[in-house]
């Protein structure tokens, strides 16, 4: 899955202090999705015990992520 495909959560634009038009992406959408499954991966118990669960609760976040992005790219080709 290509990064440009995946977007950002919250893409914003503003002028700074100069009037300078600055435009921010924000975290990435895989981010977003991967925190938002951690919170659900974590409201199931009492959370890692150690650096080794934190990881594995980590690479698990993002493996839903990935497949969130993959089914979103899915329903985004429907016609």
């Amino acid at each position: 899955m290509a990064k440009e495909r995946e977007g950002a959560a919250f893409p914003h634009a503003f002028t700074d202090l100069f009037g300078n038009d600055v435009y921010s992406t924000g975290m990435s959408l895989r981010d977003w999705f991967a925190g938002q499954a951690l919170t659900g991966l974590l409201s199931w118990g009492e959370g890692p015990k150690s650096s080794d669960w934190a990881n594995i609760y980590a690479v698990d976040a993002y493996e839903l992520a990935d497949a969130m992005l993959k089914r979103r790219e899915k329903e985004n080709d429907r016609p």
